[in-house]
């Protein structure tokens, strides 16, 4: 088992930018290696789409989307409770992270799925849960 100390760079406020700063992994004493880039670059783009569909008006939609299995124009409002206003930011959220496109048609923009990212964030998710279900209903160790 790999064990990493996590620490936080400093917080003083050095060049008018007092905001934490991200924290950074160090390897364990033992010399072992941080994860490659690419595995980086994986666990990013996994937090970002889960992020993106961490609220469940956002998995509602792409719920939606999947079910309507086309590209939707105008009518994705009607189908939640909520203003109009409210489901274009869940809408840009979605599509800032690549879970959806969307395009302009006229007066309105058509959404649909991005199936590519959809494609991808199943294989990430795979990757993550890659030692399968005995790791998950493994009863947890109490001390």
């Amino acid at each position: 088992m790999e064990v990493f100390f996590l620490y936080r760079q400093s917080t003083m406020n050095t060049a008018g930018n007092n905001k934490y700063k991200e924290q950074s992994r160090l390897p364990h004493a033992a010399g072992r290696d941080i994860p490659s880039p690419n595995q980086d670059e994986r666990d990013q783009a996994l937090a970002a789409i889960c992020k993106a569909l961490g609220h469940p008006v956002r998995v509602g939609i792409v719920r939606h989307l999947m079910e309507m299995d086309e590209c939707v124009c105008g009518n994705i409002v009607d189908q939640f409770s909520l203003a109009q206003s409210t489901i274009s930011q869940h809408l840009k959220i979605l599509k800032k992270a690549g879970v959806i496109k969307g395009a302009v048609e006229g007066t309105r923009v058509c959404y649909c799925l991005d199936r590519d990212t959809l494609n991808r964030f199943s294989g990430l998710l795979s990757g993550l849960l890659e030692r399968g279900p005995e790791i998950i209903t493994k009863p947890l160790e109490t001390k």
